[in-house]
C-alpha cells in the first residue's frame, strides 16, 4: 500500500474547502483537536487501510471515519447542529471523485452512519463511515 497520508489529503481538502461546510463549522481536523477548540467541528481519521496488490494494478481500500461534533447554542440544539455539519460532510463526501496524489480515484461512499451523545463534552456526535477505493498511479 503506499502512502496513506496522501489518501488523508485528499480528503482533508475535499472537506476543508467547501465554502458550506466551512460556514457552519469552526475547522477540519485530524483525530487530534487543539484544546479549547469551539464547536462545532468536524475530525476524521482512518479506520483500516487495505492494500489489494495483484499482478496489474494497486488497489487500496481504505476505510475513514469522519466525526462531525456540536454543542448547544441558544438558538439551536446540538442535535440540529450536529446534523447539519453532517449533511454537508454527506454532501461533500458522498460518492466524491477524490483528488489524491499517487492515486486515481474509484469511489468514495458512505458506509455507515451513527448519532451519539459524549456527555463528558455535552456534544452531540455524528459518526460517518467512508470506504475510499483507489488505484495506484503508475
Amino acid at each position: 500500500m503506499q502512502n496513506v497520508n496522501n489518501i488523508k489529503k485528499g480528503i482533508y481538502a475535499e472537506l476543508n474547502d467547501d465554502a458550506t461546510l466551512s460556514a457552519l463549522i469552526t475547522g477540519v481536523y485530524g483525530i487530534d483537536v487543539p484544546d479549547g477548540t469551539a464547536m462545532p467541528y468536524v475530525t476524521f481519521f482512518v479506520v483500516s487501510a487495505v492494500g489489494n496488490d495483484n499482478f496489474s494494478n494497486t488497489i487500496d481500500n481504505v476505510i475513514i471515519q469522519v466525526d462531525c461534533y456540536a454543542q448547544k447554542s441558544s438558538t439551536e440544539t446540538a442535535q440540529d447542529i450536529a446534523g447539519q455539519v453532517s449533511a454537508a460532510v454527506a454532501n461533500v463526501l458522498d460518492d466524491a471523485t477524490l483528488t489524491i496524489t499517487s492515486y486515481h480515484s474509484i469511489c468514495c461512499r458512505r458506509e455507515l452512519t451513527q448519532e451519539f451523545y459524549e456527555p463528558t463534552i455535552e456534544a452531540h456526535r455524528y459518526l460517518l463511515d467512508y470506504r475510499i477505493m483507489v488505484n495506484a498511479a503508475k
